[in-house]
């Protein structure tokens, strides 16, 4: 995928082994939270990274424990957009991330055919 694309972008990746799901105090790590610490990796490869507050648990992934979260961004190229992420928690160790990335003229246009691919994911065990 060409990186410097004004596409729409969709991934989703299986993590085995997540690790911002490992707990410091023995407790298991809630969704929202390893969302949180994921965003903040996440925001070091762009210029501006602001999560919205919009849709925290509007987008769930088969069922599972969920955080969901709608980012603005601005590339170092001056290129700038809105991002959704879901944050799937499969087990205590494992995760499933969905990000779609898009311009902020489309983003919105494009978010209920995005819902309906959130919601067809399946995660067979």
């Amino acid at each position: 995928m060409n990186p410097n694309s004004t596409r729409a972008r969709i991934s989703i990746l299986y993590n085995p082994n997540e690790p911002t799901l490992d707990s410091k105090t023995g407790k298991p790590v809630v969704p929202s939270r390893a969302l949180t610490n994921l965003e903040k990796e996440i925001s070091v490869d762009y210029v501006f990274f602001n999560s919205t507050g919009k849709f925290p648990h509007k987008y769930s992934i088969s069922d599972r424990q969920s955080a969901s979260d709608v980012i603005d961004y601005e590339k170092s190229e001056g290129k700038s957009g809105k991002m959704l992420i879901v944050f799937a928690k499969v087990n205590d160790k494992d995760s499933l991330i969905f990000t779609y990335t898009e311009s902020k003229r489309q983003f919105y246009k494009n978010l209920s055919n995005i819902s309906q691919i959130i919601k067809s994911i399946a995660i067979l065990e």
